[in-house]
């Protein structure tokens, strides 16, 4: 219920904390309310929630049975968050589809749109001082080594990683593409 109170900072330590308590099955609460919210740091707060809800709902085991369009339209959105300006709403949106991609049940030619928005991120990205690079990175290496879509990653990623060791300036790049070309070793 606090997810929908009328006091922003409410809503954002409600979405703080929903992210850390996915078996409670909040996604369709979050989803609603990440619709109409208005400010940006709880959007992205309820958005971080939504994405841990539904990778928990997906995940082999769970006792939570989610409507899989929640997880088709979570996968969009993040989409959207990974194509903005800001570089910490594109690293939320990369750590989400990447949470989601890791699971063994987004198939076919969706999985393959979503890596390849990952990449061109990661290539748009270039040449910036931030940090969301590496982050991405991290989001494609982990892709390299988990679920259903390594082969698909690796082929894809492959030579960010070799570009990525070659980075002087930045730790978290080099340590990201070593990181994707062990598991891109390990998945062959």
């Amino acid at each position: 219920a606090l997810i929908s109170d009328k006091d922003r900072e409410i809503r954002l330590a409600a979405a703080r904390v929903l992210a850390n308590m996915s078996a409670l099955d909040p996604a369709d609460k979050l989803l609603a309310q990440l619709k109409v919210e208005t400010y940006s740091d709880v959007s992205l707060a309820i958005f971080d929630a939504l994405g841990e809800a539904c990778f928990f709902a997906f995940s082999p085991g769970s006792p939570i049975t989610l409507n899989e369009s929640i997880r088709t339209e979570t996968l969009a959105i993040a989409g959207r968050y990974l194509q903005d300006k800001d570089a910490r709403v594109a690293a939320q949106g990369a750590a989400v589809m990447g949470k989601l991609l890791e699971l063994n049940n987004v198939e076919g030619e969706g999985a393959e749109t979503h890596l390849g928005l990952l990449a061109g991120r990661y290539q748009q990205a270039k040449g910036t001082a931030s940090p969301l690079r590496g982050e991405i990175l991290q989001v494609m290496a982990r892709l390299c080594g988990n679920g259903s879509h390594q082969q698909q990653a690796a082929r894809l990623f492959a030579q960010f990683f070799l570009e990525g060791l070659g980075v002087a300036d930045d730790n978290a790049i080099r340590e990201a593409a070593a990181a994707g070309l062990v598991n891109i070793d390990k998945s062959v």
